[in-house]
This record gives structure tokens, sequence and C-alpha cells, in this order.
């Protein structure tokens, strides 16, 4: 019924009928999740919050909380709250923290982006193999084409890595090891 309503675009029936089942059902994060999914969805960012920040899963309320303030290009505020959530749930403190170099290169903020990729590589070896790619690419979307190569030589995803590496030195205008790469790539 509540979809119906939204697809008809008749926001007091939809509020109205999320207001009854947290009456009905009582209050639970299934129900607030929607409710605030719906106020997010029409860019009612500040309520969606409010309503999130309510769930009995403060970890995924929050969660949810950062993920608003990215939609809203609010990177300063989404990093606060990744910053949190490393602080409150310590045993997936480095996925927030990968979280917030996320949010920094989705404004291209690179220098930023690197720093945490950085620090990823260096304390969290159970999962190097990820942050050295997201390090690389974070190099090689920020123009740092020599310091991707080198972090792409680290990966172990071959021939993924390899392709990078040529496509770097291409960029770099070095055609002979762009085609040594490529050649390596093709032969595997």
């Amino acid at each position: 019924m509540i979809e119906v309503e939204s697809y008809a675009r008749r926001g007091d029936k939809v509020l109205a009928a999320y207001a009854t089942m947290l009456k009905i059902f009582g209050t639970n994060d299934d129900i607030l999740g929607r409710l605030a999914d719906y106020h997010a969805a029409n860019k009612r960012y500040a309520q969606a919050r409010t309503i999130y920040l309510r769930f009995k899963d403060k970890v995924q309320g929050l969660s949810r909380v950062a993920t608003s303030y990215r939609s809203e290009k609010n990177t300063a505020e989404a990093i606060k709250t990744y910053q949190q959530l490393a602080g409150l749930d310590a045993e997936n403190a480095a996925s927030w923290q990968g979280e917030q170099g996320a949010a920094y290169r989705e404004v291209k903020n690179y220098p930023e982006a690197i720093k945490v990729y950085q620090g990823l590589v260096r304390t969290d070896a159970a999962n190097i193999q990820q942050w050295l790619w997201a390090l690389a690419t974070t190099q090689r979307d920020a123009g740092l084409y020599k310091e991707a190569i080198g972090a792409f030589r680290q990966c172990e995803n071959f021939p993924a890595n390899y392709q990078q590496m040529a496509s770097c030195h291409n960029e770099l205008k070095q055609y002979k090891d762009c085609l040594l790469y490529t050649s390596d790539a093709a032969d595997e």
C-alpha cells in the first residue's frame, strides 16, 4: 500500500501509513529504515538522519547517516560519522576507514583518500590487497601514474594489475613499458 501511495506521490498518505505501522508493530529498525529511506529519496536528508539515529542497531543507523551525507556531497560530515563508526565498531574499523577513503574519492579529494589508503596498507594486513588496489586506482585517477604503477605492481590480481600498469605507462607515454605489460597480461 505504501509503495502505491508513494508512486502516486501522495506523501501525506505514505507518512500516515508509516505512522500507523509504527503504532501497530512498534519501533523497529526495518520500519524506521523504510521511513527514513522514503525521506532520503525525496531529498529530505535531515529528516532521514533523525530517523536513522533512532535505530536500535546504532552501527547500522550511523552507517546510513553517513550514506545520506555522501548523497548530499557533504563529505566533512560523512567523514565525522565514519570516524564515529570506527570508534563504535572497532572490529570493523578498517572498513569504516575505507569508506572514508571512498567518500574522499567521490568528491575527487585524492590527496586525503591516498592518505587514508596508505594508512590502511600499513595497518590492515589482513586486507592489504584490497587497500593496495584502492590506493593504486586512486593514484591513477589523481594522475599520479608513477606512484600508481608502484602500487599496482604490489597487487596480486593478475592480469588486472598488469593492464592497469600498462594504462599508466601509456599515460606517461612510455610505450615500450606499456607493450611489455600488455604482452605479459596477454600471455596468461
